[in-house]
């Protein structure tokens, strides 16, 4: 179902709470803010570190290095990032998904 529709159907149900889309469920309040919840926890770990490595806030080796590889204020600023070890082995393991390309991850389809 497009955007769109969903939206509408909510409207129709009066609903605005925890309404479901592809990538988010979407709360909507009185005061005008929307509050997104993802529904896939590696969509957003995708997201953070896209967002991070642009502003530069990530190492340049983040990513390419193993963790037991990385030196001592590389580890710091990936376990205070992603918050384990394991969790920076999974982003190396799927490095195809995470770190993909910015100019892929903005190609509208079909353009």
């Amino acid at each position: 179902m497009s955007l769109t529709a969903r939206l509408k159907l909510a409207e129709q149900s009066q609903t605005s709470r925890k309404i479901p889309l592809k990538y988010f469920y979407a709360t909507f309040y009185k005061k005008g803010t929307c509050h997104l919840e993802f529904r896939d926890m590696d969509l957003l770990a995708k997201f953070n570190i896209f967002a991070a490595r642009h502003k530069k806030w990530l190492p340049p080796s983040f990513g390419q290095k193993r963790y037991k590889d990385l030196d001592r204020e590389e580890k710091a600023v990936v376990d205070s990032f992603m918050g384990s070890q394991a969790a920076y082995e999974k982003v190396i393991d799927r490095a195809d998904y995470f770190l993909a390309d910015a100019s892929e991850m903005l190609m509208l389809p079909g353009a």
